[in-house]
């Protein structure tokens, strides 16, 4: 066991040697800061997005709430005009039956 722990410490050493070494002969992989009016810029920018989204949430939300009214009141108008389009015709159907009747009384 102690064996393994040996060759496990001599293994790291040797990549984080190998590392330092990639590291220095390549300066460009070092992490770089970022400068903060770029960050503030950037959570600017992702509030406003998110504020956007939000926004068009709400007006999708009111849009169809106001679309769901309206379809209501159509179907009230409709309803109400199939009752009364009902009794024009029943009327008609009478007004036609009283006719045909005259005239076949008539006729004899």
């Amino acid at each position: 066991m102690p064996m393994t722990q040996q060759l496990r410490e001599e293994a790291e050493r040797a990549a984080e040697e190998a590392l330092n070494r990639f590291v220095n002969q390549h300066p460009e992989v070092r992490k770089t800061e970022i400068p903060p009016p770029l960050k503030w810029a950037g959570a600017i920018g992702a509030a406003v997005m998110t504020a956007l989204v939000a926004a068009f949430f709400v007006w999708l939300t009111t849009a169809v709430n106001s679309m769901q009214v309206t379809v209501a009141r159509i179907d009230e108008r409709q309803s109400g005009q199939m009752s009364l389009m009902s009794d024009q015709f029943e009327s008609l159907r009478t007004r036609v039956s009283d006719l045909e009747r005259y005239h076949r009384e008539k006729g004899q």
